[in-house]
């Protein structure tokens, strides 16, 4: 993810040691290892993220709950799989595999909009990077419901507005002779 290559660096890291784990223990144990990769989840991230931006950190949505996510879990402690993907966010993947350069550029604008430009005003913030931040135990980050609701709204927009292509291409395909 653009603009979060930290976090870009620890999901890979994460993702590698995996796939070693998983490989190591199948040699010998009948110990399955899962990989869990969701989009952003609604935790209290904002709160124990260091952030110098000067806005408050907003994810990019969609954004999925963390009981999304445990549910998971628990599915592959019954039904083990090599890997699951949470979240539609992953459907970026076929066109990175298409256009890199091209998603690339537009995730990356995408996240420096919702990154560094759309979040209300916030004073520096080291988070929890030198001491604990104590934030009440809290499960959720509260970005769920307001992003989940624009989402759906800009996807409707876009549904509609290929639809009304299309049915302009098919009224203007009628006149034609």
């Amino acid at each position: 993810m653009p603009w979060a290559a930290t976090y870009s660096a620890t999901k890979y890291g994460l993702a590698g040691f995996t796939d070693a784990l998983r490989d190591e223990l199948a040699a010998h144990s009948d110990i399955r290892v899962c990989g869990v990769y969701p989009p952003f989840v609604d935790t209290p991230t904002n709160v124990h993220s260091p952030n110098y931006t000067g806005r408050a950190l907003r994810p990019v949505p969609p954004v999925v709950y963390p009981e999304r996510v445990a549910e998971v879990m628990v599915e592959l402690a019954v039904h083990p799989r090599r890997s699951v993907r949470i979240g539609a966010a992953h459907a970026l993947a076929a066109p990175y595999w298409i256009a890199p350069d091209w998603t690339g550029k537009l995730v990356a604008g995408l996240g420096r909009r919702f990154f560094l430009h759309s979040g209300p005003p916030a004073p520096p913030s080291s988070g929890s990077l030198f001491e604990p931040v104590m934030d009440g135990g809290r499960i959720r980050g509260g970005w769920g419901e307001p992003e989940r609701a624009r989402a759906k709204r800009n996807l409707a927009l876009v549904a509609l507005a290929g639809l009304s292509a299309l049915a302009v291409v098919r009224y203007r395909s009628q006149l034609r002779p």
